[in-house]
């Protein structure tokens, strides 16, 4: 048996168990399908026809839906060591070892600003208890991957805010988020500049200096990661790892 095939079914075998046991662990309430509105909290079918089914609710779902049945409460003894990742993460098989403390230390940049003054800020520390309304890791790194590429996209554009209409906020924010980090993004326009605005680090139409100091603070750390962090895919226009390195060179 050749090596080509021991070698891709060890790294295949390990970002499915990844997969499937961080999907086996997942409250209904937090699946794609029961927020697309095609399942309900007991998992029962409710909107058969949904768009949103050929992605939301896939055969591997249903599948999925199936063993949680038979194995019932069993499901609770599987590892719990994926519960806080993002599920694009871990279909990208990205490196979690380097990773976590890079994404543990984004988290942290981005929410202190929801609750330090610019003075005690760039220690980076994630907060245990600073969920909100009930957010998981999973999506805290979704809404803080989401804000440094909005601040980055602002930075590209000379410091600009641009106002919705004018900014393709689907396409250079969401999209390049999921293209740089392989990190699923989240938010509309109006949730990530609200945030940013409370924040203190833009404003209506500009990045204020305490914003270009946190995206200059966020690039550092990305960098530390040696690559693993960006998506490998560097021919993917929407991949801006290279902006992020450029960046990192500044002085905060």
């Amino acid at each position: 048996m050749a090596e080509i095939y021991k070698k891709t079914k060890e790294e295949f075998d390990k970002a499915v168990y990844a997969y499937l046991v961080k999907r086996l662990r997942e409250p209904i309430t937090e699946t794609d399908a029961f927020g697309t509105g095609i399942l309900d909290e007991s998992g029962a079918e409710v909107q058969p026809g949904n768009p949103n089914s050929n992605w939301a609710y896939t055969d591997f779902d249903k599948l999925l839906a199936f063993i949680k049945s038979a194995l019932g409460t069993e499901v609770n003894n599987l590892p719990s060591v994926f519960d806080g990742f993002d599920s694009l993460v871990l279909m990208n098989k990205m490196d979690l070892v380097k990773n976590v403390p890079v994404y543990r230390k984004v988290i942290g940049l981005v929410e202190e600003i929801s609750y330090l003054p610019p003075e005690n800020r760039g220690k980076g520390e994630m907060q245990k208890n600073a969920d909100e309304e009930g957010m998981t890791m999973a999506m805290r790194m979704q809404r803080a991957f989401t804000c440094a590429q909005f601040l980055l996209q602002c930075i590209i554009n000379g410091g600009t805010v641009a106002s919705e209409n004018v900014m393709d906020f689907d396409h250079t924010v969401l999209d390049s988020t999921e293209a740089t980090f392989c990190i699923r993004s989240v938010g509309t326009y109006k949730d990530i500049t609200d945030y940013l605005k409370n924040g203190r680090v833009i404003d209506y139409a500009h990045v204020k200096p305490d914003g270009y100091l946190l995206a200059v603070r966020i690039a550092k750390e990305l960098v530390k990661a040696n690559d693993t962090i960006f998506n490998p895919d560097k021919d993917n226009v929407l991949n801006e790892a290279k902006s992020w390195r450029t960046l990192s060179t500044y002085e905060q």
